[in-house]
């Protein structure tokens, strides 16, 4: 599997937060409550996208935090129960992925990829990125957006 690679600047998102460690139906489970609260939010005219954000890992415990949500902007309003979060500007390795092999990619890009490729886990947010072409079938794509900073030599 080869990435494509791909420099994003900072942005703003909001959406609902989920803070744990991951299992099934855990974030599927955010999805749920999420997706029926879009169509009241998104502003006319903007392209039908979606994110799923990670930050905060602790290695230790293996939790995160992780905000299912859509693009937004700075100065917009944050609904009852959301969060609005800045994504920060970063350098991310793009991988393609499905709901039925999201975890084998993520299991491929950060045990066998990302060290034998001359990379590290960069600063920043692990992005999903779910565009007007998802469609919610496990089989439907969507591209996972690991940060990555080259390695020192």
């Amino acid at each position: 599997m080869k990435p494509e690679f791909k420099s994003l600047p900072s942005f703003w998102v909001v959406g609902i937060k989920w803070q744990g460690q991951n299992g099934p139906e855990k974030i599927p489970g955010i999805w749920d409550k999420f997706v029926p609260m879009i169509a009241g939010i998104r502003p006319e005219g903007q392209k039908r996208e979606a994110f799923g954000v990670e930050r905060n890992f602790d290695a230790a415990t293996g939790e995160f935090e992780y905000l299912a949500c859509m693009p937004t902007t700075e100065d917009a309003p944050v609904p009852d129960g959301m969060e609005k979060w800045q994504v920060p500007a970063a350098d991310y390795a793009v991988f393609p992925a499905t709901l039925a092999t999201i975890g084998e990619t993520y299991t491929y890009v950060l045990r066998d990829w990302i060290g034998k490729q001359g990379y590290e886990h960069g600063p920043g947010s692990t992005i999903e990125h779910y565009d007007e072409t998802f469609d919610g079938s496990k089989t439907s794509e969507f591209k996972i957006l690991f940060p990555i900073k080259k390695m020192p030599q």
